[in-house]
């Protein structure tokens, strides 16, 4: 997941964990938490990974802790579901760069970046899981 001030990205993986796929976004206003539970109930998801956004000094942005927050309130809602937290950084430029080389309009990209942030983490995730054979949960 890919947590933005306005809209929250969300991204699965195949079976295989393979490959990543943008399948939603979700607006950030209220009522975002059932929606995502919903959504991660439909696709029956064991893990999640929530991208954290960190500065360049390698320390939590100040937008951190908000998105921190957001997951504490799936955690609560989801206590089956275990959580993953990874660094985000350059995921929503790369996104951003993606859409416009395939020519989305400025106004559709803004709808999508989310979305394609949140596949971008998680396929980098599924790659460096594959290489390191491991999950990375905390």
């Amino acid at each position: 997941m890919d947590f933005g001030e306005a809209r929250i990205g969300v991204a699965v993986s195949d079976p295989l964990r393979l490959f990543a796929q943008g399948v939603a976004v979700v607006c950030a206003s209220e009522g975002w938490e059932e929606e995502l539970a919903s959504l991660l109930k439909r696709y029956e998801v064991e893990l999640v990974l929530v991208g954290v956004p960190i500065r360049e000094d390698g320390q939590p942005s100040h937008q951190a802790a908000k998105v921190l927050s957001q997951a504490e309130a799936l955690i609560a809602l989801l206590p089956e579901v275990r959580f993953a937290f990874v660094d985000e950084r350059y995921t929503t430029k790369l996104a951003h760069s993606y859409l416009r080389e395939v020519g989305r309009g400025m106004r559709r990209a803004k709808e999508l970046s989310d979305m394609v942030a949140a596949e971008i983490l998680l396929q980098e995730y599924l790659d460096a899981q594959r290489k390191e054979g491991s999950d990375g949960e905390r």
